[in-house]
């Protein structure tokens, strides 16, 4: 009688040979309860978060509070351990002036990004208005708006844009871009004064405006 050879599967003998030991952990319930009664909304046009939850305030959902999940993400919960999504969904037409989209946490949310101005050196004039900007900032990070002083181009040294980036270093690169044919270098670098990797979207605007501005209004 022919001996019989016993084959094990490939994957599994390739777990085997790696050898991989993961960690595991089981959520605890008090916490399972508290993300599901929450929800994570998108800031629309990537507003500063204090000045959003100052919006709800007046608007008469002092019970909101908005956490900072990164650049334009927050998780929305109640104080009162209310569902904040019949809250949301209950006022739909006022929190589509605040929010982009809200949605209930699960695994796949984004991974943190956070969010970053950053000047665009050497912009042609021709080329001045947001979608060369968008384009501009493609490899640091995804557009979220850019400043008022930029946008009524009441300067043209340099654009000011915030971006959401996954980098937590310093941003400091340059981009080529075809205007007309003619090939554009284009610095983009992150504004200085802020710890690194810190969220510039935890920061009302009127502060970075005044920040940023007031020294150039010396030159």
């Amino acid at each position: 009688m022919k001996s019989i050879e016993m084959v094990k599967p490939k994957q599994v003998a390739q777990a085997n040979e790696c050898g991989v030991f993961l960690s595991k952990y089981r959520p605890l319930s008090d916490d399972v309860e508290w993300v599901q009664k929450g929800l994570v909304a998108t800031v629309l046009n990537g507003e500063a978060i204090p000045v959003v939850q100052n919006r709800l305030s007046d608007a008469g959902f002092s019970d909101l509070i908005l956490i900072p999940m990164g650049a334009d993400k927050v998780f929305v919960r109640s104080l009162e351990g209310a569902d904040a999504l019949l809250i949301v969904n209950g006022a739909k037409e006022f929190f589509k002036l605040v929010f982009s989209h809200w949605i209930r946490w699960d695994q796949d949310v984004t991974p943190y990004r956070r969010g970053a101005w950053v000047r665009l050196y050497g912009v042609p004039l021709n080329a001045w208005n947001i979608n060369f900007f968008k384009l501009c900032v493609l490899d640091c990070g995804s557009y979220l708006r850019t400043d008022k002083c930029t946008a009524d181009k009441d300067r043209l040294d340099f654009a000011r844009v915030l971006v959401a980036t996954p980098d937590l270093g310093t941003i400091n690169s340059v981009v080529t871009i075809l205007v007309d044919g003619a090939q554009v270098q284009i610095q983009v670098v992150e504004e200085w004064g802020y710890a690194l990797g810190e969220d510039t979207c935890l920061f009302e605007e009127e502060s970075e405006t005044e920040d940023y501005y007031s020294d150039l209004g010396e030159g």
